[in-house]
């Protein structure tokens, strides 16, 4: 394994961008709206005292809430996808046991699996956080096969401190 070695490349589509972020901000959704909900729950049973009231307002309230996010953050992912030209470009990767390499246009980037912060996988992608907030994005698509796949898996689980990974238990 220490030689082992996977390639692959492809563009993002804003569909894949578009997941990517439902992906990463589902659990801040879920809790911004669930503490949204119980902070209006309780103040509206301070000021009602009447538990069927509170809940009814809450839940209406919070429903309005959910339904002006749902507009707002797709409008902030379109507007990022389409303002970020780079993210538009084909990339080529080069990944071993060192490091990975991303290729775009005539740059090149080398990225220490030391270096990384975390490493997540979903059904139809892999991220693989630089920072908090910056992320190599890379669909299952683009590689050839299942077994390019299982290498970068192995990889990743190799080069990378076991609470950084969260993979599929699969193998």
């Amino acid at each position: 394994m220490e030689n082992e070695e996977v390639q692959f490349w492809g563009t993002l589509t804003k569909k894949e961008f578009y997941k990517l972020n439902s992906y990463v901000n589902r659990k801040r959704f879920f809790i911004a709206i669930a503490t949204y909900f119980t902070l209006l729950f309780l103040l509206y049973l301070i000021l009602f005292r009447h538990l069927f009231i509170s809940i009814v307002m809450a839940v209406v309230f919070t429903l309005v809430l959910w339904l002006v996010l749902m507009i707002i953050v797709p409008l902030r992912v379109r507007k990022e996808y389409s303002s970020n030209q780079l993210i538009k470009q084909e990339v080529h990767y080069d990944v071993n046991s060192n490091e990975i390499i991303q290729m775009r246009g005539k740059s090149k980037v080398y990225y220490k699996w030391e270096d990384l912060n975390s490493a997540y996988e979903y059904k139809d992608m892999f991220r693989i956080h630089i920072s908090k907030h910056q992320a190599l994005v890379i669909p299952k698509r683009f590689f050839e096969s299942d077994e390019d796949i299982r290498k970068f898996q192995s990889l990743i689980r190799l080069s990378m401190p076991e609470k950084k990974v969260h993979l599929s238990k699969q193998q």
